[in-house]
């Protein structure tokens, strides 16, 4: 499926492990070729680059949950206070299925949570089905 918007989507994945970036960003590409993607290694990364301009304002960001410094919820509460970026769609990413996170993501105004499936195959269906969720939301 590839996307016939000239403008591409930009999306903005934090996350402390690179393996994980990197896999998101080529399951990504499976499903449409033409995003652009950012990076950051951590939640205070990804918010100094918002802030301060070097990262264009995102379509989409994907933040894993657990990291060092500043961990999925907190960068969640961080943007929620930050008029500039409080209306960053985010959807939390982690190997957590503990109801207790899904529910405090969801409460601190992640627009989705998703487990990060075990088969690259389940990863692309999950993202491809993230990707047509987004295409019907005005950003």
């Amino acid at each position: 499926m590839s996307s016939k918007n000239s403008n591409p989507l930009h999306i903005f994945i934090i996350d402390d492990d690179v393996e994980d970036q990197e896999l998101l960003m080529e399951a990504f590409n499976e499903v449409d070729s033409t995003i652009k993607f950012s990076t950051a290694g951590n939640g205070r990364e990804g918010i100094n680059k918002l802030i301060e301009g070097s990262v264009q304002k995102p379509d989409l960001t994907i933040v894993d949950l657990n990291m060092p410094m500043i961990n999925g919820k907190q960068f969640l509460a961080e943007i929620k206070n930050n008029p500039v970026l409080r209306e960053l769609r985010v959807i939390i990413c982690s190997t957590s299925s503990n109801t207790k996170d899904i529910k405090e993501t969801l409460a601190l105004g992640a627009a989705q949570y998703f487990q990060k499936p075990s088969s690259y195959l389940a990863l692309t269906a999950e993202l491809s089905s993230i990707l047509k969720s987004l295409k019907r939301v005005p950003l």
